[in-house]
C-alpha cells in the first residue's frame, strides 16, 4: 500500500491556472511519484519539490498528465 506524501507542484509565474497534483511513495519507501495534470489551454511552467529541499523546474503541456518518480 503506498503512503501520502509531502510533495509540491506549483506554478512558477503569476497566473489563474492551476495544476492538480497527488504523491505517494511506494511501499518499501524507497521511491516517491508525483502525477501532475494541467487541464488548462495553455502550457506551465512550475517547480516539483519534495519537501526535503530537493526541488526541480518543469514544463507541462496544455491538457497533459505526467508522472515523476525518484528515490528517496
Amino acid at each position: 500500500t503506498a503512503t501520502s506524501a509531502d510533495m509540491d507542484a506549483e506554478a512558477t509565474e503569476a497566473t489563474d491556472l492551476k495544476l492538480l497534483a497527488t504523491g505517494f511513495i511506494d511501499k518499501d519507501g524507497a521511491t516517491a511519484s508525483v502525477v501532475v495534470a494541467n487541464p488548462n489551454d495553455k502550457p506551465m511552467d512550475f517547480k516539483l519539490a519534495d519537501g526535503t529541499g530537493r526541488a526541480a523546474k518543469a514544463s507541462i503541456p496544455a491538457k497533459a498528465i505526467q508522472t515523476y518518480s525518484w528515490r528517496v
